[in-house]
């Protein structure tokens, strides 16, 4: 079964920017002030214009109990009932397909019900499960990504997708071992697949 994980660093390369260095973080971090903030910030789709998209998504979404098929991604279309992990949840309804250029990846953006930005990923394989993560409202203009391990479709690789604001043209992803890999961005997401025994093994 895929494990999903978010622990690494990336550096943001904009044309127009100073350089940003920021830690991706693991979903369920909660805050507590986050939804007083939402609802004073800018929306995320703002700095995310694929947000705004209005083609299909090429994820379907299920409902509790639903079974889906192995060889199509699906995602549940409600959050669970805690309220520390809905908040960090993507909202089902603003998920949107970007582009990545890993060949056979499946990669979304979504808004959280926290008010930050969502990464989800798929590798293509079965089960169809969907790995995510989202940032908090704090880093809503640091983006987010998503880590997968032990994929049955890719044994001994790690798969990392992101998404980052309008404007970052490549991502400088620094890895566990801390050896750094640069991605390039295309629909305001990128991703990275590399050997297991390359980025390091975090328990």
């Amino acid at each position: 079964m895929t494990r999903v994980s978010s622990s690494w660093r990336i550096n943001l390369a904009a044309s127009s920017v100073v350089t940003v260095l920021a830690t991706v973080i693991v979903a369920l971090n909660a805050s507590s002030d986050s939804t007083v903030a939402r609802a004073s910030s800018d929306p995320p789709s703002g700095l995310y214009p694929a947000l705004k998209s209005t083609g299909p998504s090429g994820i379907t979404l299920s409902s509790p109990g639903q079974r889906q098929g192995d060889s199509t991604p699906s995602f549940p279309v409600s959050p669970p009932g805690e309220a520390v992990v809905a908040e960090h949840w993507p909202i089902a309804s603003t998920i949107r397909a970007v582009r990545v250029n890993v060949p056979g990846i499946s990669a979304w953006i979504a808004e959280s019900y926290g008010g930050g930005v969502c990464a989800l990923a798929w590798d293509g394989g079965t089960p169809s499960a969907v790995g995510f993560s989202c940032s908090p409202i704090s880093d809503l203009a640091q983006g987010a990504g998503v880590e997968l391990r032990d994929m049955p479709s890719r044994p001994g690789k790690v798969l990392k997708v992101g998404v980052v604001p309008s404007g970052t043209t490549s991502v400088s992803v620094t890895l566990p071992n801390g050896s750094a890999a640069r991605a390039p961005v295309s629909d305001g997401a990128w991703a990275y697949l590399a050997d297991e025994t390359t980025t390091g093994r975090k328990g």
